[in-house]
């Protein structure tokens, strides 16, 4: 259930650091995916690949978001 009560500057600056976490760790997964020795299948690795900058993109975009809270909240 949502609460209805207004987040402050830090938990927002908190859950988005967690979430930045999340996705370094996510792109850190799928790299580790991707050069796997044992994944033979060159396309496979590709994707993976793909999926692993997509994470690391997502990390920039977190950085920018706290960025922007921590200049304007």
């Amino acid at each position: 259930m949502t609460s209805n009560t207004p987040k402050t500057k830090t938990q927002i600056i908190q859950e988005f650091q967690e979430m930045r976490g999340l996705e370094e760790s996510t792109c850190g997964f799928y790299k580790t995916i991707a050069l796997s020795p044992e994944i033979q299948d060159e396309e496979v690795k590709e994707i993976f690949k793909i999926i692993k900058d997509d994470e690391h993109k997502h990390a920039q975009i977190i950085d920018e978001i706290l960025r922007i809270v921590k200049n304007n909240l």
